[in-house]
């Protein structure tokens, strides 16, 4: 048995290891292929990539105005309901009578109707709703007034009645 020591070069032997060039030929492919897989992968993903970026940067922007439009609408429908807000308040609180009938059916059913109207009828808003306007003649109208009224309606067009009793 040999003892080596640290700087012993006596007895190394030239190893040598069989190496083909045809094996070393066919490993460069296979590893040119892999190489050649691989960075066309990445060329792939790296477009997908690209594409996703723009078309989530396309959403974003899409999403953006979107809300700018919706936040106009918003404020339009509140400028809307304001305005009607008013508007209702002022045919409720009219010191006349105002009435909406049905025009589609053939009795004229009253839809709407406001409290001065019911003051001036003596009917409650309740019993007026839902009624034909012949529930609002009595033997004081005239067939002339049942006729400027029943016109006046089929023409959308305002009535002026007066009845002393």
């Amino acid at each position: 048995m040999k003892t080596w020591k640290i700087g012993d070069v006596r007895g190394i032997q030239d190893v040598s290891i069989g190496v083909s060039v045809l094996d070393q030929g066919q490993s460069s492919l296979i590893l040119g292929i892999y190489l050649i897989v691989f960075l066309a992968s990445g060329g792939i993903l790296f477009a997908q990539s690209r594409n996703t970026n723009l078309s989530i940067r396309t959403m974003y922007e899409e999403k953006l105005s979107s809300e700018k439009s919706l936040n106009q609408k918003t404020l339009e429908l509140q400028e809307k309901i304001t305005e009607l807000a008013l508007k209702t308040t002022m045919i409720d609180k009219a010191p006349f009578g105002i009435s909406i009938a049905d025009f589609d059916k053939d009795d004229l059913k009253l839809k709407y109707v406001n409290q001065s109207f019911s003051n001036i009828t003596g009917y409650t808003i309740d019993e007026l709703i839902g009624r034909g306007f012949q529930l609002l003649t009595v033997e004081e109208t005239t067939g002339e007034q049942i006729k400027i009224l029943k016109a006046s309606l089929t023409e959308k067009k305002t009535a002026k009645l007066c009845s002393i009793a």
